[in-house]
């Protein structure tokens, strides 16, 4: 694990560019085979619309841990292509963790690595996102289901149930 702010820049360019969030957007599917229809979260990915783009949240295949990214456009998850009692989706999530209203700026990103971390090669034990506000989003990749999108309680309670952690603190 990397400790400090050794190779930083990379993650702080990425966050500047994205730091107007507008809405985030989960992978999901309609199940075609329950009545009433639902729509289930599907959250292997983490798409946050920003004024450049998306920054994508994932998870590392290798390791398990988050990985983050520009990208340009949704992507359905593999996963959800092409079976025929699913209807691929997008749940929203703005109204939960940002505004109905208007982006918020993210003014600070908290980097939880543990052992298997490592800041240059984009991974990370969990992620959150502070605003202006003091409202915090966070991201945990080590959920049964997926990534875990929650808020500051979330990071309280992963600082304190794994002490082995260590957190960076960067401004945007």
């Amino acid at each position: 694990m990397e400790r400090g702010n050794s190779d930083v820049r990379w993650i702080v360019d990425l966050f500047k560019a994205h730091s107007t969030m507008a809405a985030v957007l989960v992978p999901a599917f309609m199940d075609l085979d329950t009545l009433p229809r639902q729509v289930k979260l599907f959250p292997k990915r983490v798409f946050i619309e920003t004024e450049s783009g998306y920054l994508v949240l994932k998870i590392d295949a290798d390791s398990g841990q988050l990985q983050v990214s520009a990208g340009r456009a949704l992507e359905v998850p593999g996963d959800l292509q092409g079976e025929p009692s699913v209807e691929p989706v997008f749940a929203d999530l703005t109204l939960s963790y940002l505004d109905e209203m208007f982006a918020l700026r993210c003014v600070g990103v908290t980097l939880y690595l543990d052992a298997d971390s490592s800041v240059s090669a984009n991974r990370f034990r969990a992620l959150a996102l502070r605003f202006g506000d003091e409202r915090i989003l966070f991201f945990d990749p080590f959920w049964p289901a997926g990534i875990r999108v929650g808020s500051g309680f979330e990071a309280s309670r992963l600082s304190a149930e794994v002490p082995e952690l260590t957190s960076v603190e960067l401004e945007i």
